[in-house]
């Protein structure tokens, strides 16, 4: 993981969860959430980085693998506060 200044962090985890990278900035992007198992690992690791996940702008994923994706939808369920819009 790089300083919370720098505007990328990367999240480098451990075979066979995915690797991350937040985008700082007004408005931050988490790209790839990891496995739906890693969620409170992946929460703490952008705490870690300087952003709350409630203030995650949006989430994006290089595919559509459980390993890239499955974190997705308890992300949003933990942190999204109605309505929301899943893209």
């Amino acid at each position: 993981m790089t300083d919370a200044a720098d505007p990328l962090v990367f999240f480098e985890r451990k075979y066979p969860s995915a690797n991350a990278v937040l985008i700082h900035g007004d408005r931050p992007v988490l790209v790839d959430t990891g496995f739906g198992s890693d969620l409170h690992a992946t929460e703490r690791l952008l705490r870690e980085a300087g952003v709350s996940p409630e203030h995650l702008h949006l989430v994006g994923n290089t595919h559509y693998h459980c390993d890239h994706a499955g974190g997705n939808s308890g992300l949003q369920r933990r942190v999204a506060k109605p309505p929301y819009r899943a893209l």
